[in-house]
């Protein structure tokens, strides 16, 4: 009921498919994705990040790349993509010279339709796995305020994904770039909210500074921008 039949049509012919947010894409094309990402580190809480009140840490940098495999294109006829994701970040600060490498697993739900689908396709996303670092990073050192905190972690992953080819019409650049804007019809900006969770004390205690032992509850908080790109 969520997948309205359209007559759009792109110029090789292809009809739209809403099933996937993509034009002309076959069930078996364009399930895999490479993601590349740069972003910062925060101390601040979930809730004053989605609040617009999140605070840089000045002394840390992230980058990462992702990849990922589309397992399933809509759930009961609802427009939800759901995936399976692999992740690297590397954090580095002032305080962590050598830097931190972050691994995320996790399978990702995407919400796929949206009234101004014709205009802008757009995905929001909710991911659900482990992340694991090799040390602990100085953003969740601050974060955790002396508490400590484990290595491996629950993980949450939030985003929002905007078609890049249909950004391109809306700021009007298909005046420069003409048809070659097709190109980027597979590529997707990203805006992305990590988050590593104990659950609540589901993944133990950890040790603190002062020697007692504390819920490995809230975790780092990491927001990044980047690319997407299916194949």
């Amino acid at each position: 009921m969520f997948a309205q039949s359209r007559d759009l049509i792109d110029t090789e012919g292809a009809p739209f498919d809403d099933s996937s947010g993509q034009r002309g894409c076959d069930d078996e094309l364009n399930r895999w994705s490479l993601r590349i990402v740069s972003g910062i580190a925060t101390n601040s809480a979930l809730e004053q990040i989605f609040e617009g009140r999140a605070k840089r840490l000045h002394e840390t940098e992230v980058c990462g790349v992702e990849v990922g495999r589309i397992l399933r294109r809509e759930v009961n006829e609802l427009p939800i993509e759901i995936s399976a994701n692999f992740g690297l970040l590397y954090h580095e600060s002032d305080f962590e010279p050598s830097g931190v490498f972050q691994y995320n697993l996790y399978f990702k739900a995407e919400w796929t339709a949206f009234p101004w689908d014709d205009f802008l396709r757009t995905k929001i996303g909710l991911g659900e796995g482990l992340s694991y670092v090799n040390e602990i990073t100085y953003s969740e050192e601050v974060r955790r305020m002396g508490k400590g905190s484990k290595k491996l972690l629950n993980y949450l992953d939030f985003s929002l994904s905007l078609n890049v080819a249909d950004l391109g019409h809306l700021l009007m650049a298909d005046r420069l770039f003409g048809n070659d804007l097709q190109a980027l019809d597979d590529t997707w900006f990203v805006a992305n909210i990590s988050h590593r969770s104990g659950g609540y004390g589901l993944f133990g205690h950890s040790r603190g500074d002062d020697g007692n032992y504390y819920p490995a509850a809230g975790g780092d908080n990491v927001i990044t921008f980047g690319i997407t790109h299916r194949f």
